[in-house]
């Protein structure tokens, strides 16, 4: 499944951001994979963007960057 509008990237990775005035989301797109069941994604966004918090967060949800 690929998403391409912030709001629900936002709203299913859990994750605010500052690239869009006067809104909490960030400019990216996902990739979300589901054979029977969900077995991971691809976030892609720039990586400076992202502190390594964020990168272990998103390891430990199966999200790579």
């Amino acid at each position: 499944m690929l998403i391409l509008n912030p709001d629900p990237i936002s709203w299913i990775l859990n994750l605010n951001g500052n690239d869009v005035k006067y809104s909490p989301y960030f400019q990216s797109y996902l990739v979300l994979n589901y054979y029977s069941s969900f077995t991971g994604g691809v976030l892609f966004i720039d990586k400076r963007k992202v502190s390594e918090d964020i990168f272990s967060y998103l390891k430990l949800i199966r999200i790579e960057v």
